[in-house]
C-alpha cells in the first residue's frame, strides 16, 4: 500500500542502506521541503561524485517528451547499482496540453500524455531506478497517478509549517550551522520572518555568515533580517566605497536610510563586510585567497569581498573598525540626525585616505 511519510522518516528509512522505494512523490506548496526531500534522496541513492555524473537524470515536466521518459527510467548506465530520474514541476505538466489531447485513465478521469505513460510505467517499475517527483499542488488519492503507484511507493507532503514547527526547523538550522541562540530569539525570528520554509532558511544562512565566528547569536544580529531590495542597495553601496566613489556612496546611503532602514541595520552590514575583508586578509597570508577563501558560500559575495580587499591595507582596516564602533556610539547618543551620521560615514569609507593599493589576493 502507498505510504505517506515526512521528510525526516523517509530519510531515517532510506538511510539504514534499506531497498530505496521505486517512486517519491514530494508535494504540496513548501518549495524548501520538496527540494530538500529530491537532494537528500540523491545524496544517498548515489554517494558516489561517479554515481552523480552518470546516474542522475533531470527533467522539467512541461518540457518532457513522454516515450523518451519511459526510455530513460528504464536505461541504467553500465556499471551503476541504480540510477535516479528527477521530474520536477509536475504541476505544470496538465498546463502544456490541450484538454482534447488528454486520454482517460483507469478511473476514467482526464489524463496527460505524460501521466498516461508514467501510469503504465507504475504497472512494472525497474528495480533499479529511483524516480523523483515533485509538485507544488496536491496529488489526491482518486488521482488515476496515485491510484496506479506500485504498493512500495511514498509520498512526501510538504504543506509548509504548522504549530511550532517552525521554530523546531530554526533550531535544528542553527545547530548544523554551528549557533546557538535562545528560544525568545528564535520565536522572534519566526515573528519576523514568517513561516515559510525558504525565506527562513535564507535569512539564517545571511545571519550566521553576518555573525561571524561567534557562536552565539545577539538581539542585534536581528537587524541584518531583510528583503531583497535593501540587499541590492547595500551592495550598490559597497560597490561604491570601493571605488572611492564618495558623491555616489553618499547619495546611496541617503536614500537607503531616507526608505526607512533602520541605521543599524545599515551599519551591520558595512561591519560584516569588513569582517569577511579581515579574514581575507589573514587567509591571503597563509597562502590562501581568490576563490579559495572559503568565507561565504556565494561566489559574487567572494567576489566583491576580493576586489575590495585588493585596495584596503591592514592599517586601513583598524581604522575602519573604529570609525564604525564610533559611528556605533554617534547612533545610539549623539543629537546629530542618523542619517547625517550614516551620510558621513559613506564619506569616511570611500575617501581615498583609507584606502591602500595592495598586491591582489590570489
Amino acid at each position: 500500500m502507498v505510504r505517506e511519510q515526512r521528510l525526516e522518516h523517509l530519510l531515517a528509512f532510506m538511510s539504514k542502506g534499506e531497498s530505496p522505494p521505486p517512486v517519491v512523490i514530494a508535494y504540496g506548496p513548501d518549495q524548501y521541503t520538496r527540494d530538500q526531500v529530491i537532494s537528500r534522496a540523491c545524496e544517498i541513492c548515489l554517494p558516489g561524485e561517479r554515481d552523480r555524473v552518470f546516474g542522475l537524470e533531470e527533467y522539467e515536466a512541461n518540457e518532457v517528451d513522454p516515450p523518451r521518459f519511459l526510455g530513460a527510467l528504464r536505461t541504467i548506465p553500465f556499471g551503476l547499482p541504480r540510477k535516479v530520474v528527477i521530474l520536477r514541476r509536475f504541476e505544470l505538466a496538465a498546463g502544456s496540453v490541450k484538454k482534447a489531447d488528454r486520454a482517460k485513465g483507469e478511473a476514467g478521469k482526464k489524463v496527460t500524455p505524460l501521466e498516461e505513460a508514467l501510469i503504465k510505467y507504475f504497472r512494472h517499475p525497474s528495480g533499479r531506478t529511483i524516480l523523483l517527483i515533485s509538485s507544488s499542488l496536491e496529488l489526491k488519492k482518486s488521482h488515476p497517478l496515485v491510484r496506479a503507484l506500485p504498493g512500495n511507493a511514498v509520498l512526501v507532503p510538504c504543506m509548509g509549517f504548522r504549530g511550532h514547527d517552525a521554530v523546531a526547523f530554526v533550531r535544528e538550522r542553527l545547530r548544523e550551522m554551528g549557533k546557538k541562540a535562545s528560544v525568545s530569539w528564535i520565536e522572534q525570528f519566526v515573528e519576523i520572518c514568517g513561516s515559510d520554509a525558504q525565506k527562513l532558511a535564507g535569512e539564517l544562512e545571511k545571519i550566521a555568515l553576518f555573525s561571524g565566528d561567534r557562536s552565539d547569536l545577539k538581539d542585534e544580529d536581528m537587524v541584518i533580517v531583510s528583503a531583497g531590495e535593501f540587499s541590492r542597495d547595500v551592495f550598490a553601496l559597497l560597490d561604491a566605497i570601493a571605488q572611492q566613489r564618495s558623491d555616489l556612496a553618499v547619495e546611496i546611503m541617503r536614500e537607503i536610510v531616507k526608505s526607512g532602514e533602520p541605521p543599524l541595520k545599515v551599519l551591520s552590514v558595512l561591519l560584516w563586510h569588513y569582517r569577511l575583508i579581515a579574514k581575507a586578509h589573514r587567509l591571503e597570508r597563509f597562502g590562501r585567497a581568490g576563490d579559495d577563501i572559503r568565507i561565504h558560500s556565494s561566489r559574487f559575495v567572494v567576489r566583491k569581498v576580493t576586489q575590495h580587499a585588493r585596495r584596503i591595507s591592514s592599517a586601513s582596516l583598524r581604522t575602519i573598525f573604529s570609525r564604525l564602533k564610533e559611528t556605533d556610539k554617534e547612533l545610539k547618543g549623539s543629537r546629530l540626525p542618523p542619517i547625517h551620521v550614516m551620510e558621513n560615514l559613506a564619506y569616511f569609507l570611500s575617501c581615498r585616505d583609507v584606502h591602500l593599493e595592495t598586491a591582489p589576493l590570489g
